[in-house]
């Protein structure tokens, strides 16, 4: 060793372990001037080997600085936990950083946990779920010990708010999936402001996703597929899309047995979309022309000589009264003879006078004077109005967005509403504020509790890892799970409970389509880890993972989880992000949070 001065020494050796060490005293040191350490190893036969290092001799001047990035003091945090971060620094190095939190009155919350800063310096902290009272102070600690046994410590004073777990209530149930930004904005906006805007989609900027849809014209059936999901996944007008697929399923047609002509399915589709949040007599009256429904369920075939009652009896069963509406097959025959003649010519509605039974008729008690296509107007009209249809329509609206278990309460008023509306030209829209304000929307035991349909389970999955592409690998997986969209051969419409989507097949499958997302790197749809965490500037493994979490959970995760999320992080040696298996671990650790249950609940 030679220095200020030279000298021989021998080190201490662990036999077992080969590690050895060597204290080295400060006089052997001198600021500024280089230290140069000669090892030299010696085998039982005499045989040797040495290596040099040379090393800067510096003076630890300053305790470490210590810098809390992620809040500042008396920031309001929530009950369900929060990630704390900064950054450590010492003029030599730093040896040891200890967190601490404590409530108002010296409860300890967390007792002292060291920390393991990257190289960088930086540091995290998520405290989780399960300790924090609302409406509580509490005090962070910080201290950071060096090499040569200076401290520094620092203290964050915060106050605790309730959970706002109505913010993840409404965007899992008006949106096709939670985001990052979305949660800052419905934070910023509070959810009063946030779902009007929602019900008027109008008032959004949609101009960036329109712009990258400008040139979307779907000429087969696997484009359309696309042109859907990228609408789900990409639109700022959340609830229109999922409105729009709310009546395309409730109006339900199979493009196999309309002559598979998608013409039939994009003008269904639009209309669906334009009067999304509008007036529920014209949904049913666009439903009733549709070239799609009128091929589906036979109105084609329905004319004077052999009436056809196969749109007569869905149009009643599932469209509007309900198979519990009170009607009987008088008004089933009733209906079908009122809708002879309505055909289909050059790919538009066609009312066929020549095939219509023109004769008075009485429909439940209202007298239809003998005429053409203004019989079936009638109807409509009479079935739009229908108290039937109101609490029919309702209890599927509330199941949807609300509860799989029957909630009268909230049915009761949404029918209310539905009738006092009837003639606004927002119906939907007045009828869907009623239910997402309402209390039992907000309810405990209706937060988190419904089991995505594969179609959701998909676009939550894009939309939280934010994945690119072209998304033409999508309508697959959403097909291998149990939904064919636009392809569903039974006039109900896909099921919107739980239990008709929870199998162990089912389960494996979604499992298998969020690994296989998570280590795309390139295709239709792909994820790009380098830029996933970069806005938030997650660095560490605690960061990560509870960005992660938060963007796909939220608070409904175990301590067992958050500490799987952090194994597979560190799997081969503490997280450093910098490291050459860093993508391979964060994309490992998404396809392990997105497997978890929790994730298939909304």
């Amino acid at each position: 060793m030679s220095g200020s001065l030279t000298s021989t020494q021998t080190a201490t050796l662990d036999k077992v372990t080969g590690n050895w060490k060597l204290p080295i005293n400060s006089n052997a040191l001198q600021i500024g001037q280089p230290l140069n350490v000669t090892a030299t190893a010696f085998d039982v036969t005499g045989n040797t080997t040495t290596i040099t290092r040379s090393y800067q001799v510096l003076a630890d001047k300053d305790a470490p600085s210590i810098t809390i990035s992620s809040h500042h003091a008396d920031e309001t945090v929530l009950k369900t936990g929060f990630l704390l971060q900064g950054n450590v620094t010492d003029d030599t190095a730093v040896s040891t950083v200890q967190l601490s939190v404590a409530q108002e009155g010296g409860n300890v919350l967390v007792t002292p946990k060291n920390l393991t800063p990257t190289p960088a310096g930086n540091w995290a902290y998520a405290l989780p779920n399960g300790i924090l009272s609302q409406d509580s102070k509490i005090t962070v600690t910080l201290t950071a010990t060096d090499t040569s046994g200076k401290q520094s410590t620092s203290t964050l004073a915060l106050n605790v708010a309730g959970a706002h777990e109505e913010n993840r209530q409404l965007l899992s149930r008006t949106t096709f999936g939670i985001t990052d930004a979305l949660l800052q904005e419905v934070t910023q906006l509070g959810t009063t402001a946030f779902l009007e805007q929602q019900l008027n989609p109008t008032t959004l900027d949609d101009s960036v996703f329109a712009a990258r849809m400008a040139n979307s014209n779907p000429a087969t059936l696997a484009e359309f597929q696309t042109a859907t999901l990228q609408r789900m996944i990409g639109s700022r007008r959340q609830l229109q899309e999922v409105m729009t697929w709310f009546w395309d399923n409730h109006f339900n047609t199979d493009f196999r047995k309309t002559g598979n002509k998608l013409l039939y399915e994009l003008a269904e589709n639009d209309v669906f979309r334009a009067n999304a949040l509008g007036n529920f007599r014209n949904l049913l009256g666009a439903s009733a022309k549709s070239p799609a429904m009128l091929y589906y369920l036979d109105s084609v075939k329905n004319v004077k000589a052999n009436a056809n009652e196969n749109y007569a009896r869905e149009i009643l069963e599932l469209h509007t009264v309900g198979v519990d509406g009170g009607y009987t097959q008088k008004e089933v025959d009733t209906l079908a003879e009122v809708f002879t003649g309505w055909q289909v010519q050059n790919d538009r509605f066609f009312f066929n006078a020549a095939q219509h039974n023109s004769v008075a008729k009485v429909f439940w008690g209202n007298a239809i004077p003998a005429g053409g296509v203004d019989e079936g107007e009638r109807v409509l009209d009479i079935l739009a109005r229908h108290p039937a249809t109101a609490n029919y329509l309702c209890s599927k609206l509330v199941t949807y967005f609300v509860s799989d278990q029957p909630v009268n309460s909230l049915q009761a008023r949404c029918a209310d509403t539905f009738l006092a509306q009837a003639s606004a030209p927002d119906q939907i829209a007045q009828v869907l504020r009623v239910i997402l304000t309402s209390p039992e929307f907000y309810a405990t035991e209706n937060i988190n509790s419904k089991v995505k349909t594969p179609l959701e389970f998909v676009t939550a999955s894009v939309r939280a890892t934010h994945a690119q592409g072209t998304y033409a690998d999508l309508p697959a997986a959403v097909k291998r799970m149990g939904m064919d969209l636009y392809q569903y051969p039974l006039p109900t419409g896909y099921s919107d409970t739980g239990d008709d989507w929870v199998s162990s097949a089912a389960l494996q499958e979604r499992v298998r389509f969020v690994n296989l997302l998570a280590n795309a790197r390139s295709g239709a749809t792909y994820l790009n880890t380098a830029t996933l965490f970069s806005l938030q500037q997650a660095v560490t493994a605690e960061s990560i993972a509870s960005d992660l979490l938060n963007w796909t959970i939220g608070g409904y995760y175990a301590e067992l989880e958050w500490q799987t999320a952090l194994e597979v992080l560190n799997a081969e040696g503490a997280f450093n992000p910098n490291a050459s298996n860093a993508e391979a671990r964060i994309r490992e650790t998404v396809g392990t949070v997105l497997s978890y249950p929790e994730f298939n609940y909304q």
